[in-house]
């Protein structure tokens, strides 16, 4: 092997490109000073790796490129190719030559190296060259005052020299690179032996979680199956109930149909029996008995006048008959004065004991009065229906309510309608604004609020319950608010608690005077409610336009609707007590009238008599015994007139009596009429009143399977939303779900609860222990595995550093031998009679021992 050319630019003198060929054999460079001899060698150090400035003569690395003169200017890069011929095959290398270039640039003061044009490091020149003796020290090339340096160098570095004439640096290296791999090894065996520590630290209670992760996830996947077949079994008891309700609804939908048609024929059948009562009521027949009454008595006052005529003729005609004697005419008018005072004393007594009143005022009297009491008739009538309306909605609402089957329960007050005081006309505000709270069951606080919902759920039952405090609570300010006026003024209930807790409930509602100025009260002031007396409500979120007085029926209403009842029953019964004392009245009236028309008349008969007698007695004359006997035949013809009227008034009385008689049986007939009717149109006010409860009840009932078919459907769409969220599955995969194995004696349901429990105790579970203890448990391996190997490197580290040193010992042996005995040779032949050796200061450590020169001139 030796060098075949050399070719430099920019490198130091070297400007141009400039090449010199080496042919085998020793090559000299002659020239003077200053021509650039030293740079040529300097350019071969540089070129194969030398690395130190001063070594090539300079302060700097940047100091080899040329720096300009005169005439040129610096140059930006270096450049050394340098080409050895490989022919012997010495360079571990498949080519005859090897080119080795190097180039330097100004700017970054990096360096580039190439072999045979292909980039390369330093370290592989260095690898490719460190058998021929060529290394990184440069002892191949012997400078101006190398010799006294490596004479003067200290025992070790005379060492490097023999090392690497001897090619020994590349085991150097290689045993350097050896041992920073090994304590980069001993580091890694540090930090995994670390690692390992703290993994393993991890991995117990790691495991633990796991295994409980494990154990919950057989936990939940036993408790999904359970609760998913649940589930199923769930959505299809609701489907069931669904397809019940649904013909349940069915069924009160004929039955309601049935009970309409039921109820319009009874409505139809009570019309026609009120008609016909009414019909009773209005034929007269009262006055025509009156009337009769009137007639008969007027008859027997006319036949006791004529009775008395009769009696008044007689007497004239026995009066005539003794007209000759005086005595019996003084006797007669004495008798005929006594008559006529007896008849002023009884007038002046009557007069003086009662003022009796005239027949037409008697007739007016009966007439208002029969008038009063048709009115307080239909007043009656209306108040029961009212009030017969009002009990049955109560009744409605108190059974819809559902209190019935807690009244034995403790805390139980009753339904809230039974304790609300409602002002009359404001019904549909108040249950507008109170809702569903309306139909709700008062109940306090206590031990009967678990009794009570246990007894609705045993039922199957559905209602409200109103909790209040046994004790009133504090009163709950109210806002006034122009315009409107708060709606618990007109609500009130005996009961403090509740009447505390619809103050609270009512504390945002106002009264308002129709629905227009209620959007108006809420678009001002969103955040309260208003209602109107017809029972709309806005505001709240929930707005109902419209609403019935029957929905606010409370037991105040019904007993103020009972008491105006009895109230308008008992104006009734006094208006037909008034009737009859009317009626009573008028037959007096009338009979007094002829009393005293027949009084009058006998009055005047006495008078006429008296005046007679005493006109008699005044004079008598045979003209006066004529007259008297015209007289006494006139009176003969008057009685016989008399006697005929008397007998055509027992006729006409007979008569009167006969109709008065059939009037009385008429009037009979028509009050057993009247009581049938009344009777009847009770059995069919009875009948519609059950076929009206029946529909309240059927009507219930279907409210009832309404708001359980919505209730089941909203379960049933729940249930299918909380399986899909759940589960992510669809309901078939539900109902198809097989039923999962329990152990003997228990039931799915309280095997989910077992599970739950157990899950309870369980606590917190990592849901990523399973993962990542695998991942960990991976790692321990893995780091396990790292640790082998590097345990392994390490064993062949210390292998190979021990097979380098030993290599390194017999190499610098052979080295060491060899150049000893040419040193000896050379010593002795440059200064004969002198004698020359090298000493190893430590010969027992061969791998870093230090050589010393010993050297003897002759003399």
């Amino acid at each position: 092997m030796f060098l075949k050319s050399l070719t430099i630019r920019g490198f130091k003198s070297f400007a141009e490109k400039t090449t010199l060929e080496f042919e085998p054999g020793v090559t000299v460079v002659v020239g003077p000073n200053g021509s650039g001899k030293s740079n040529l060698v300097d350019a071969v150090a540089w070129v194969l790796g030398a690395q130190g400035p001063r070594t090539l003569r300079g302060a700097k690395m940047d100091d080899v490129i040329f720096a300009g003169s005169g005439a040129r200017p610096a140059l930006g890069r270096a450049e050394v190719e340098l080409v050895i011929d490989n022919s012997a095959g010495l360079l571990p290398i498949e080519f005859s030559e090897v080119t080795i270039s190097r180039t330097l640039f100004r700017t970054s003061g990096e360096s580039e190296y190439a072999l045979n044009g292909v980039p390369c490091r330093l370290l592989d020149i260095q690898e490719l060259l460190s058998d021929t003796g060529i290394g990184r020290q440069q002892h191949v090339i012997v400078g101006q005052g190398q010799l006294d340096v490596v004479l003067n160098a200290p025992a070790e570095d005379r060492r490097l020299v023999i090392e690497e004439a001897a090619g020994i640096l590349k085991y150097r290296r290689r045993k350097e690179r050896a041992e920073r791999r090994l304590a980069a090894t001993e580091g890694n065996l540090l930090r995994l032996n670390d690692l390992l520590r703290e993994v393993r630290r991890q991995l117990t209670p790691l495991q633990r979680q796991a295994e409980a992760a494990q154990r919950h996830g057989a936990v939940l996947e036993e408790l999904r199956a359970i609760r998913l077949y649940l589930a199923g079994h769930q959505i299809a008891g609701l489907q069931a109930r669904l397809e019940r309700l649904r013909d349940e609804r069915a069924e009160l939908a004929t039955r309601d149909a049935e009970l309409h048609a039921e109820l319009g024929t009874l409505d139809g059948a009570v019309l026609a029996a009120e008609h016909s009562l009414t019909a009773l009521g209005e034929d007269q027949l009262a006055e025509w008995l009156v009337r009769a009454e009137t007639v008969r008595e007027r008859a027997r006052g006319l036949g006791a006048l004529v009775e008395e005529k009769q009696r008044s003729i007689a007497r004239e005609l026995t009066a005539a008959a003794d007209e000759g004697i005086v005595e019996t005419l003084v006797a007669d008018a004495v008798a005929v004065q006594g008559e006529l005072e007896a008849l002023d004393l009884d007038t002046e007594a009557v007069t003086a004991t009662a003022e009796m009143a005239s027949v037409a005022t008697a007739e007016a009297a009966a007439h208002a009065a029969e008038q009063r009491w048709r009115v307080a008739e239909g007043d009656a009538a209306t108040a029961r229906a009212h009030a017969d309306a009002l009990d049955r909605q109560f009744d409605a609402a108190r059974a819809a309510t559902g209190a019935g089957r807690l009244d034995d329960v403790e805390g139980v007050v009753g339904s809230v309608v039974e304790h609300l005081e409602i002002v009359p006309g404001y019904e549909a505000a108040v249950a507008s604004a109170l809702g569903d709270a309306i139909r709700a069951i008062v109940l306090r606080h206590g031990p009967g609020v678990r009794t009570a919902f246990a007894r609705l759920v045993q039922h199957g039952d559905h209602a409200l319950l109103l909790l209040v405090n046994g004790e009133p609570e504090d009163d709950v300010p109210t806002v006034a608010f122009p315009g409107a006026r708060p709606l618990a003024e007109f609500v009130s209930s005996p009961l403090p608690e509740l009447a505390a807790v619809l103050a609270r409930l009512l504390a945002r509602t106002f009264l308002v005077d129709d629905w227009r100025a209620a959007l108006d009260f809420v678009g001002e002031y969103r955040d309260v409610i208003a209602v109107t007396p017809a029972g709309d409500r806005v505001g709240g979120g929930v707005w109902r336009v419209g609403g019935a007085a029957s929905d606010g029926v409370t037991q105040a209403a019904l007993e103020d609707a009972r008491g105006r009842a009895v109230a308008a029953e008992v104006v009734r019964a006094e208006a037909e007590r008034d009737l009859e004392s009317a009626r009573a009245a008028l037959a007096v009236s009338r009979a007094d009238e002829l009393r005293r028309a027949a009084r009058d008349e006998r009055r005047r008969i006495l008078a006429d008599r008296l005046a007679e007698i005493e006109a008699r007695l005044a004079a008598r004359d045979p003209v006066a015994s004529a007259r008297a006997e015209r007289h006494r035949r006139s009176l003969l013809a008057r009685q016989a007139s008399y006697a005929q009227l008397h007998r055509r008034l027992d006729d006409h009385q007979a008569a009167v009596n006969a109709l008065h008689e059939r009037l009385r049986e008429r009037r009979r007939m028509q009050t057993e009429a009247a009581r049938a009717s009344a009777e009847q149109l009770d059995v069919l006010r009875t009948r519609r009143r059950e076929f009206e409860d029946e529909l309240a009840k059927v009507r219930e009932r279907q409210s009832r399977a309404d708001i359980d078919e919505t209730e089941s459907r909203v379960r049933l769409e729940q249930s299918i939303e909380g399986l899909r969220a759940e589960f992510d599955c669809e309901p078939a995969l539900a109902l198809d779900a097989p039923k999962p194995e329990v152990p003997d004696g228990t039931t799915l349901t309280g095997r989910a609860r077992e599970l739950e429990r157990e899950l309870r105790l369980m606590g917190p579970i990592n849901p990523l222990a399973l993962e990542e203890h695998r991942a960990l448990h991976e790692r321990h391996e893995f780091l396990a595995a790292q640790l082998d190997d590097v345990r392994n490197s390490r064993r062949e580290l210390q292998r190979v550093i021990r097979a380098i040193d030993r290599e390194i010992v017999t190499v610098f042996s052979a080295a060491f031998a060899d150049v000893a005995e040419y040193f000896a040779e050379f010593f002795a032949m440059l200064f004969p009679g002198g004698a020359g050796r090298l000493i190893l200061l430590d010969p027992d450590d061969l791998l870093y021992t230090g050589i010393e020169i010993e050297a003897r001139p002759s003399g």
